[in-house]
C-alpha cells in the first residue's frame, strides 16, 4: 500500500495535471502554467508543454494578426477601385452616346465587363465583412422556398443573357421549408451559387433546381443536367461510369466562398461535386 501511494503520487496524479493542461491547450486557454521540482521523465514532459503551449500561443496570435491585415488589404483595395471603375463606366457611357455606339458589341462587352469588375470588387468587400467578428445575422422565421424563388428572379435576366433557362423542381410533401435565419443573406447565398453556375454552365442549356427531402434533411441540388434519376442514385447506379469527386477549383471562386460563409453561419451545408467532367452540382444539406 505505502509502494501503491508513492506510485500515484509520483506518476499518477502528474499525468491528470499534464492531461488537463493539455485540454487547456486543446481549448486555446495559455494563461496556465506547470510547475516543476524534479528532474525526471514527466517533469521534462512537463517542461516542453510548456514550450509548446508557448509556441502555440503566439503562432495562433501571428496567424490572427495576419488574417486581419490581409482582410484590411482586400477592404483598401476593393474600396480603391470603386472610384475608377465608376469614372471608367460613366467615360464609356458618354462615348457611346458622343460616337453613336449604343449598339456596338464591343462597347456593350466593355460594359459588361466594367460590371463584373464591379462586381468582384463588391464581393470582396462583402466576403471581408463576413470574416469579422462584429459580423451578425438578423434572424426570422422564413420560407425558405420563398427565398429561393427570389433568388432565382433575380438572377433570370444574367440567366437569359447565357441563354440558360433555369426550372425548378419541388418534391416536398409541403411546398414550404421553415428556417430561421437572415433573409437578406440566404438570398445573398443562393445568388451567389447562381452566379457561379451561371458562368461554369454551357450556353444553351438548362439549369436544374431539384428540392428534395427525406426523414433528415432538405436538400437543394443546382445542377445543369436533366436526368430523371436524383443526383444521389446516381454513384450506386452507375459505379463504373459515375466518379463523384469534390471540386476544390469551385470553392477557391470569390462567390462560392461568400455562399459558403453564409451557409455555415446558417448551419447550412454547401458541397459541390464535379461528376463525369461534364457539370457541377451544388448541394445545400438543411437539417429539419
Amino acid at each position: 500500500m505505502f509502494l501503491l501511494k508513492i506510485l500515484i503520487k509520483r506518476y499518477v496524479l502528474p499525468l491528470e495535471i499534464l492531461n488537463q493542461f493539455i485540454e487547456k491547450i486543446l481549448q486555446h486557454n495559455y494563461t496556465s502554467h506547470i510547475k516543476t521540482k524534479s528532474d525526471d521523465e514527466i517533469s521534462q514532459l512537463a517542461q516542453n508543454l510548456n514550450h509548446l503551449s508557448i509556441y502555440v500561443q503566439n503562432l495562433e496570435t501571428t496567424s490572427k494578426e495576419k488574417a486581419q491585415s490581409d482582410n484590411n488589404l482586400i477592404i483598401k483595395t476593393a474600396y480603391k477601385l470603386h472610384t475608377p471603375l465608376k469614372e471608367l463606366k460613366h467615360n464609356i457611357q458618354e462615348l457611346t452616346k458622343k460616337k453613336h455606339l449604343t449598339n456596338d458589341p464591343l462597347c456593350k462587352q466593355m460594359q459588361k465587363n466594367i460590371e463584373k469588375l464591379d462586381m468582384i470588387a463588391n464581393n470582396l468587400l462583402d466576403l471581408s465583412q463576413l470574416d469579422n467578428q462584429d459580423f451578425t445575422l438578423k434572424k426570422d422565421l422564413l420560407n425558405l422556398i420563398e427565398i429561393l424563388q427570389d433568388s432565382i428572379k433575380a438572377r433570370e435576366k444574367m440567366a437569359k443573357e447565357q441563354k440558360i433557362k433555369i426550372k425548378l423542381d419541388i418534391d416536398l410533401a409541403k411546398e414550404i421549408i421553415l428556417f430561421t435565419g437572415d433573409n437578406n443573406r440566404l438570398k445573398q447565398m443562393f445568388c451567389e451559387t447562381l452566379d457561379k453556375a451561371l458562368q461554369i454552365y454551357p450556353q444553351n442549356s438548362d439549369l436544374i433546381i431539384k428540392v428534395l427531402e427525406d426523414t433528415n434533411n432538405y436538400y437543394i441540388y443546382i445542377q445543369n443536367n436533366n436526368n430523371e434519376i436524383s443526383v444521389e442514385h446516381l454513384p450506386d447506379m452507375f459505379p463504373q461510369f459515375y466518379q463523384t469527386t469534390e471540386d476544390d477549383s469551385i470553392f477557391n471562386s470569390i462567390e462560392i466562398k461568400i455562399a459558403q460563409h453564409l451557409a455555415n453561419l446558417h448551419q447550412i451545408k454547401l458541397t459541390t461535386e464535379k461528376q463525369s467532367d461534364k457539370y457541377t452540382t451544388f448541394k445545400f444539406t438543411i437539417t429539419k
